[in-house]
């Protein structure tokens, strides 16, 4: 064993650089890639009790291979990767995957035939349809009297009259065909639940439609204003011209005009009322898959 000239470490004899302060002992050079950094002045460059073992250890060691950590299982599909120490990915938050804030749920979003909205479409098709055809009958038949004597009313005239021979028919024939077409196009979204249906399909518009409906056939046999322009159309049929029958019609103290519901009427009606019923279900099945 000697000393270094340099440091004062001790080396082997063999040795022609020093393994403390990686001077170079036949020249005094200096290592720049491994040497130390350099002691302020005035300090001591003896090297501490700790350093002499260590390098020199290092000096006489074997080379060992280190062999990299075993690679982790794949994590399944749409969880998050696993984190270690050997991990140097940043860590990822619920926002990241996407099957953490899907739009709809996946159980809304699943795929098959909505048997719900199926049902209401139907009923709604066919609902609008008797409907337009029960426009087309006849709804009210019309009796006009007059008091003759203080308890004797003389009969005047009877008029048979059709739905579409009135507004109040034309407004019913044009809510007919929005309720079927709305039900034919329920009956078209509800063989995949995961289609997204526009807002105006929205069943609740319909309800209003088969509420405007209902109203239609009340009106019709409650008030008989809503028959005038159909009863003097209809004047030559009973006998009368078209301006007697505006006189009679517009006579002070006005005429007694009793209605008598047909069937034409009572089929729009009940058509309307399975109409309501299919837009309450069909908007139930829309609320569930919105």
């Amino acid at each position: 064993m000697k000393i270094c000239p340099h440091c004062g470490g001790e080396i082997r004899d063999s040795v022609v650089r020093c393994t403390h302060c990686r001077r170079n002992l036949r020249d005094g050079e200096i290592d720049l890639a491994t040497a130390p950094a350099a002691s302020p002045p005035g300090t001591a460059s003896a090297p501490s009790s700790r350093t002499q073992p260590v390098a020199a250890s290092f000096a006489t060691a074997p080379s060992v291979t280190v062999e990299p950590p075993p690679k982790p299982a794949p994590a399944p599909f749409g969880s998050a990767p696993p984190r270690d120490a050997w991990s140097t990915a940043p860590p990822t938050s619920a926002l990241s995957n996407p099957s953490t804030h899907r739009a709809i749920p996946n159980s809304r979003r699943a795929f098959g035939p909505d048997m719900w909205m199926l049902w209401a479409g139907m009923a709604a098709t066919v609902a609008g349809v008797l409907a337009f055809l029960a426009v087309k009958e006849p709804w009210a038949h019309l009796t006009i009297t007059q008091p003759a004597t203080d308890t004797v009313d003389a009969l005047v005239v009877e008029v048979t009259v059709r739905g579409h021979a009135a507004f109040v028919g034309t407004v019913g024939t044009v809510l007919a065909v929005v309720l079927a077409a709305s039900g034919l196009l329920w009956f078209f979204y509800g063989f995949q639940r995961g289609w997204s249906m526009p807002g105006i399909l929205n069943p609740a518009l319909s309800i209003l439609v088969t509420v405007a409906g209902l109203g239609v056939a009340l009106l019709s046999t409650m008030v008989w204003f809503v028959w005038r322009d159909a009863m003097i159309a209809r004047a030559e049929n009973v006998g009368f011209t078209t301006r007697e029958m505006t006189q009679l019609l517009d006579q002070q103290p006005i005429p007694i005009v009793v209605i008598e519901r047909l069937p034409g009427l009572i089929s729009f009606g009940g058509m309307m009322m399975l109409g309501l019923f299919a837009s309450c279900l069909g908007w139930w099945a829309y609320r569930r898959r919105s």
